[in-house]
Parts: C-alpha cells; structure tokens; sequence
C-alpha cells in the first residue's frame, strides 16, 4: 500500500473551505458582515439540547435518583412489569412449589396474560403501501402472522407473493414488512422456481417467540452476581418512577461525542454499546443533552456509573415498556456565544475601520446586523446547506475517501482514511521519547494529544512496519474505521503467503462499521447536492420554474416538518418519492420554493427536467469529482451502492408545538439574539444544564442549613428561657437581638460577615453543605472545578475596587430550534453575512480558538 502523508492545515480561510464544498449561496439580503470566534471558553459556548417528538426541549434537572416508591394498592396500578422489591406474605397459595401448580390456576394465568397482550396497531397508510407493493391477500395474510406473533399465538403459515422480477420492488417489500411489523416478520426471497425473467418470490413468516431459558444449578457466581448487576434482576426496579423493561435516562456530556458516550456506559456496565440506543447523535465539541434508552438494566446501576465517567452525567431516570429509536426525535435548540465579535471592512473601507469603533458602537453596529438577517432567516429561510462537521476534520475529507470507493480505487481509499501528518507523528513520538520534558510539549487539549497519537499508529504501520497489535496500541478509541483497516490488514491467516492481507483493500472496508463507511459515501453525495443547490439558488433565485422536483403528495404528510433525514442504504432504500413539475403547476402559484427538493445521487431518485439537472452530470463528470456518471450509481458490490434520497433546498428555523387544537406557530422568544459587551473570554454568558443543577443543590443545601440554623436558635432561645427563670419569650427575643445589634448583626438568622457566623456551633455552613452535594452528585472534576461554572472568580473573592476589567469586548448569544437534519453552522454562517469582497473571495470566518 502507498502511503499517503498530508500536511497540517494550511490555515485555509473558512471562505475558500466553503466555495470548495459548494456553500456559496446566501438568501438573506446584503448587509454588513462580521465575524466571531466559536468555542472560546471550550465547548460549553455551543450548546445543544435534544427537542423530543412532542415538542419538550430536553433538559438535565436532577442527576440524583427518586425516592423508592411505595408498593401499589393493586396490580391495575402497575400492570405486569411492576414486581415489588418487599418480599410478599406467604400463604398456602404463594408456599406451593412452582411444580405443583393446578393445571386450572395455571390455564387462567395464560388466559389472562393473553388477554392482556394487545399488538399494536398498524396503520391504514402502512398497510396501504405495503398493498401497492404486493397485493391485498398478501398484506392481510402478514398482518395475521404479525398480530399472532405479537401476542404469542400459534403463527399461521407463511405468506407469499406472486414472482416479482424487478429487485428494487423486492427490497422495498423487505424494508416495509420489516418496518411496518416491527421485525416481528421475517422475510425471505424464494429462488427455488425462477422464471426465465430472475423473477423471485417473497415468503413472509413469523418469527417464534425466544423459548425460556433452562436454569443451571452450575452457572457461574460471577455470572449471576454480574446478571443481578448489570441487568437489573434481583430487587427489582426502584428508585425511579414509570414501569417496563427499559430505563430511559437523560444525558448530558462535554467535549464526547455520542459513540464515546455509549463506550463509555458499556465500559462501566461490562455491557455492549449497542444497547444503548439513542434518538440521535450529538458532535463531540459541545456541551449536549440527549435521552437514552437502554433494556433490562437498573436505574441505580447507570446512576453508581458516575465516578466512572468523564465529562458524562446521567439523570432523569425513569422505566417505560418501549424504547428510543434513531430520529425518534423534532430535532436541537441550540445556545451558540460568538466572542471576539468584529465587523469585517467593506472593499472601500481601512482594514482597522473596526477599531475606531467604541466599543458601544461596535455592539449596536452588530445588534443591527444580526437583527435583520435573523428576521430573513425566520421568514424566508435559508439554504440547507450540508455543513463543515459532514466532510470530516481531516486534510483529506470524508467526501473524497466516499469518491474513491465509488470508483473501486480501494487500495487509495484505504491509503486516504490511514493518512496523516509527519509532523505530528514526530511530535507524538519526541514527547513520548523525552523523559525530561514532563510533558510540557503535549497540547492541553484532549482532541488535539488523540489527532497526534492518531498519526503516529498510522505512521508506525505504514511506514515504520509496526505490527497491528503495537499500532493499536497508540491509536485512540475513537478512530474506529483507523482502527478496524489497522487490525484487518495486519491480522494474519493460516495458509496465505506473508503479507498476503495487507493487500486486501476491499476487505479492509468492509471491515469498517457500516454506518461510519456509509459515511464516506453519504459525504460524496452531500458534496454534489451542495454544489447544486448553489446552481439552483444562483439561476433562479426563489422562483418555481418547470423541472423542478417536489415530494409526490403521498409523501407530504411524512415529511411536512421535515425531510428525509435517515439516509438510505442498500439494505434500506428510500420509500420517498418525488416529479418534476410543469410549466403549468410552477406558475399556478401552489408550490414555493420550500417545496422544491434536490436529489443526492442515487440509483433511486429522478433528477430534475431542466439544466439543474444536466447540472449534475456535468458535475459529477469532472476528474476533480470523480468522473461519475449520476444516472449509474450501483455498483458491483452492494455495500457501495448508493439508493440517493431528496433534501429541501431551503430550510428554516423549526417551529414550536402547537397547543392541542392549533396549528405550529413559531416560538414567541425563538428565535433571537443578544449583543453583551463583557472584559474576560472565560464568562460564561449562558448557564448549561449543569450549571442549573449545582445551582439548584446549593440553594437546596443553604435552604438547609438556615433551616437548621433558626432550629438551633430556637432550641438555644428555649432553652436560655428556662435557665432565666421563665423570663417572657418576648423579653428573651429582645435581649437577642441587642446582642446581635452590638455584634453588627441582623437578628435574621443571615450572617453578614465572611460566611462562618456559625462555625463555631458545630453547624455544617451552606457552602459545606453545597461541595458536600456536589460531591456526591459527581459533577466535579479530578480538580474538583467544573468546566461549565459559570465564573471563574470564587464568590467570596470580593471585587477590589478599580480591579474591574472594562468591558470592551462583544458577544452574540444567539438562541434557535432547527430541525435534525439542518447544521448549526450554516445557519450561523446565514446570520453573519458576507461583503463584497467576501462573495468575491472568502466567507467570514467562523474561527474556534481550540484549533
């Protein structure tokens, strides 16, 4: 294999990084630009909170576990699930051995449990479409093995079709049965008696339930020990509120990503992480909160995880009788702080036009411009544009590892995704060689110390002849498709000559897990839609003409708020389909240009009837992209074929629930944007989630200790009367508060001093009682500092006068929804405009101070 090495990134302005991803367009009208640095105070300036399907937004309240419930008055209270966790009385019924139950007792329990398992229902669009496919007869025969499958009954013979000839048909039949029953059916291809046309016919048969497990009396103690532990037998659900055999939980994390999130859970739970099943993922350099779901494992198990975890905290635990489901979910309200703000010079102004502004001035100066482009944005939209993060981080993009495996140049694919930087493998290895340095020379940042260890495995296995074994061993956890080429090259089989597997590129691939390789191809194909939705902006601006694609009306209902957003595959092609309209329909007036989708190429899509069309052909026919052919996207092997899928060429800010009863309206305070100015860039100008819960335990613990504290005094006052000779109450109170006024006090049971007024009573102090609960709620560091304190100054620090730093600085907090599919960063783009000379050049830059 060729090894491939890169440079660093050559400091390539955000503008130029845009026009080579095709973000060039911009619906929002010409206004002054400015810019701003992301992620100043690390990743808690950009945060994230998942919006659920009804409309909630998603935040982290407690990290500490409900009081155990009292057992139910009956078992209508609970249903089936609920088993309490006290043992029950025994009586001449419940102390007769399992073996002897009478035949009748145990006939009525099957009754009644059958009585009570409901399948659920399947829709009548559902089953429509699945009669569309097959036929009548079909479909309700599947939906007799369906409903007996789901309540356990004998399943009846199995289903079949008529021969179907062509395979995209047979695969859809295979995706809907498979989606509408709920895995509940499985279906097969029947080849035996093809016709002469590769007809095959499709069997559907119910899948029988899983038999009871036998007991082994020699099971191992570990074993059961690590069952009753990890799987949440033994006592009995408590400690959380719901009944079911899944614990939903919330999740709220820094700088971790949501694979590492699940690794991490599995890791400490002695779990796989493919149990833990999330609604949607999450990027890493955020502070994000999302729900989990995870079947069969106790809340007070997750909850004993925490010391365990870094920069992960879980709460909010409760059990329900179903789990999440990827894109089971509206979509993300964003917080985003943009420090550092500045106007960018227009063509005829000074490059330092910006500093003769006052600071007052400059912040109006942004207000009014990030004012009007919001309110474009919140009436006209703006283009949904793929964003930065969907290309990868990398000198060699996602994209372009996508774009070589379509043209089978496997061994350069492969070269592509082990690339990396000499310079920082050299780093990696002098600062791991150097016993003297104390690691002075590695960078503070986690992800920038895993980019560096990430080259050096690379290196040390193409270059350096490392075995696989030793590679691995410097490559961090996170680079899974490093990972998985590493081990598949280097792995040695019996019988084949030496170094035989490092030539195995196409297995190497397949190696990969599937969502992370349908990345690579899923990044190609976002690349040529973004250079066509910029055509399609750029030639027509908002106006329908002929040719363009809108969604088929059967579609609508399914994606009114949203389009498309779980990428096809082979296994899984898209059921959505689209036309192109008429002249006669593009001036009627019904359809506007949020109607309009654009393809990502695929086998499965049409592609629009007017030059956006040949648009694409053109494109895609360039040897810089690739020399593809759109109209020819299957390929030898079927992991690398792509279906294609349509997206919204214009997107806006998502909308709030409506009340039962009402239509979607936008949210009243959503979006909007506030301009602060503010002297130090480790302010933290909006709280996380975090911080609200450690704000919430210490105005709990200081409620807490005043509570004691006027207990206490109470108790003394008693006391002091009884020692007095029954002098009044009111008296006693009186001689109080003198004594009080002479120390400088206020008789209020508040202390005005240095906070340890009563220290010297024994008494616990509210900032004790504070740190004692923020202890034990795990939401400090190793350092015992929180990375999302909203001050970095200790409040009993008081202000020296004249200490103040002028606030000479300029902040944007911007506040928005946007749907699952739309990126963060392209709105933002949106919202801070370009000049002249940027449209002519480069985009403003949205720079990160982490690198």
């Amino acid at each position: 294999m060729t090894t491939q090495t890169v440079p660093r990134p050559s400091g390539q302005s955000h503008g130029r990084l845009d026009r080579t991803l095709g973000i060039t367009e911009r619906i929002a009208p010409k206004m002054k630009a400015w810019t701003g640095e992301l992620r100043v105070r690390l990743y808690t300036d950009f945060q994230v909170n998942e919006i659920a399907t009804d409309g909630t937004v998603l935040h982290l309240k407690d990290t500490r576990l409900a009081d155990q419930p009292n057992p139910p008055l009956d078992s209508s209270q609970t249903g089936d699930s609920y088993r309490p966790s006290l043992p029950e009385p025994k009586d001449a019924a419940s102390s007769q051995p399992p073996g002897d139950v009478k035949p009748e007792a145990k006939a009525n329990g099957q009754a009644a449990d059958q009585q009570k398992e409901e399948p659920p229902e399947v829709s009548p669009e559902d089953m429509q479409t699945l009669a569309d496919l097959t036929s009548e007869s079909f479909t309700q025969d599947v939906l007799a093995i369906y409903r007996a499958a789901a309540t356990k009954q004998p399943i009846p013979v199995p289903a079949r079709t008529t021969p179907i000839e062509d395979k995209d048909q047979r695969a859809k039949i295979h995706h809907n049965v498979r989606r509408i029953f709920r895995s509940l059916v499985d279906t097969t291809a029947d080849t035996s008696a093809t016709t002469p046309g590769g007809a095959a016919i499709i069997v559907a048969a119910g899948r029988p339930p899983r038999p009871p497990k036998a007991h082994n009396p020699q099971q191992n103690r570990s074993s059961s020990r690590n069952n009753k532990t990890r799987r949440g037998k033994g006592a009995g659900k408590v400690n959380a509120e719901g009944e079911g055999d899944y614990l939903h939980f919330t999740i709220y994390k820094e700088n971790r990503d949501t694979m590492d999130t699940a690794r991490q859970l599995a890791r400490c739970l002695y779990l796989k992480p493919q149990i833990f099943v999330f609604a949607g993922t999450k990027d890493r350099r955020a502070a994000t909160t999302q729900r989990c779901s995870v079947r069969g494992v106790k809340a007070e198990t997750v909850a004993g995880a925490y010391t365990r975890l870094h920069g992960v905290w879980t709460g909010d635990y409760r059990y329900a009788s179903t789990g999440l489901h990827l894109g089971a979910l509206q979509g993300n309200e964003f917080v985003i702080t943009l420090k550092n703000c500045r106007l960018v010079p227009d063509d005829d102004e000074d490059d330092d036009e910006d500093d003769k502004l006052t600071p007052a001035d400059r912040q109006e100066a942004i207000r009014a411009c990030a004012t009007s482009a919001l309110a474009s944005m919140a009436s006209r939209g703006w283009i949904h544009y793929y964003g930065h993060q969907r290309f990868g981080t990398h000198a060699i993009g996602t994209h372009e590892v996508g774009q070589r495996i379509l043209n089978s140049d496997y061994e350069s694919a492969v070269a592509a995704i082990l690339a990396y930087d000499d310079h920082a493998a050299q780093r990696a290895c002098d600062c791991d060689n150097d016993n003297d340095n104390d690691g002075r020379d590695l960078p503070a940042e986690a992800h920038v110390r895993d980019e560096l260890n990430r080259a050096r495995a690379c290196r040390a296995f193409q270059r350096d002849g490392a075995s696989a074994e030793e590679a691995l061993r410097f490559l961090p956890r996170r680079f899974a498709a490093e990972a998985a080429v590493i081990r598949h090259l280097g792995r040695h089989t019996r019988g084949a000559a030496p170094g035989a597997s490092r030539r195995d590129f196409q297995g190497a691939l397949l190696c990969i897990p599937r969502p992370l390789r349908n990345m690579y191809l899923h990044a190609y194909q976002s690349l040529v839609w973004n250079h066509a939705a910029s055509r399609r902006w750029a030639v027509y601006r908002d106006t329908v003409v002929a040719g363009d694609l809108v969604l088929d009306d059967s579609n609508t209902a399914a994606v009114q708020a949203d389009e498309i957003t779980s990428e096809p595959d082979a296994d899984n092609p898209t059921t959505t389909t689209a036309r192109a309209l008429t002249a006669e329909e593009a001036a009627s007036g019904r359809y506007t240009i949020h109607d309009i989708v654009l393809p990502s190429p695929g086998h499965n899509v049409i592609y629009p009837t007017n030059d956006i069309g040949a648009f694409y052909a053109a494109f895609m026919r360039r040897p810089e992209n690739g020399a593809l052919d759109p109209h020819d996207m299957r390929r030898r092997h079927r992991e690398f074929s792509l279906p294609g899928h349509y997206r919204h060429l214009t997107t806006r800010f998502l909308p709030s629930a409506a009340e039962e009863g009402q239509t979607l309206t936008p949210t009243p305070t959503l979006p909007r944007v506030e301009v602060r100015r503010y002297a130090d860039d480790e302010e933290q100008m909006h709280p996380t989630d975090l911080d609200r819960v450690r704000a919430a335990r210490k105005a709990q613990a200081e409620e807490a200790a005043v509570a004691r504290k006027r207990k206490w005094q109470d108790e003394r006052d008693q006391s002091d009367g009884k020692e007095e000779g029954g002098e009044k109450p009111e008296d006693v109170e009186a001689g109080r508060q003198s004594k009080k006024a002479k120390a400088g006090g206020h008789g209020d049971g508040h202390d005005d001093g240095d906070g340890d007024g009563d220290a010297h009573n024994g008494e616990p102090t509210p900032a004790a009682d504070a740190m004692q609960v923020d202890h034990e709620g795990g939401s400090t560091n190793k350092t015992g500092e929180s990375a999302s304190s909203v001050s970095t100054k200790p409040a009993h620090v008081k202000q020296v006068p004249g200490e103040e730093k002028a606030k000479d600085k300029v902040a944007v907090i911007v506040h928005f929804r946007l749907t699952k599919s739309a990126y963060a960063t392209v709105a933002l783009r949106e919202l801070m405009g370009f000049s002249d000379h940027d449209a002519a050049d480069t985009k403003p830059e949205l720079t990160s101070s982490t690198g």
